[in-house]
């Protein structure tokens, strides 16, 4: 009786000896595009004027502005504040596409400093060039949205 309690026992013991945390192959692959097909580019009111202070390294930020047109276009305004002036105004037009593998993703094409924003609700947020990744956990990159 001992024994047979004792078998049926091992697999419950074993089960709570298990690790909760998912390990990679069980952890869905993230997507930016519903089942349904909707992305950033067909669901979100994405057209519009963004804007915020950016961190920067020397100064007090990086005052921003973004502006998407429907006919994906764009215009990118920036300066910089140090001591509460604008220093270094610099403004930036071309066009922009949304990803093709990421389409929450947009990529500013610009010969001399491409851009990549990830499109949400309300905002668009700075994310690596290559990657699409956040820049920081702890620094905000976030342009909003005017309404």
């Amino acid at each position: 009786m001992k024994k047979a309690l004792l078998l049926l026992s091992m697999p419950l013991l074993l089960a709570a000896c298990q690790s909760n945390t998912p390990t990679q192959a069980t952890v869905p692959a993230a997507s930016t595009v519903a089942p349904d097909g909707h992305t950033a580019e067909n669901s979100l009111d994405w057209a519009g004027t963004y804007s915020g202070l950016m961190p920067c390294a020397d100064c007090e930020g990086i005052q921003t502005q973004l502006t998407l047109k429907q006919d994906k276009t764009y215009v990118l305004d920036e300066h910089y504040v140090k001591n509460g002036k604008a220093l270094h105004p610099s403004k930036q037009t071309g066009h922009f596409q949304f990803d093709a593998k990421q389409p929450s993703l947009i990529r500013l094409e610009h010969a001399t400093q491409p851009r990549v924003y990830f499109i949400g609700e309300g905002f668009a947020e700075a994310r690596d060039i290559q990657t699409g990744e956040k820049l920081s956990e702890q620094l905000d990159y976030r342009l909003k949205q005017a309404r």
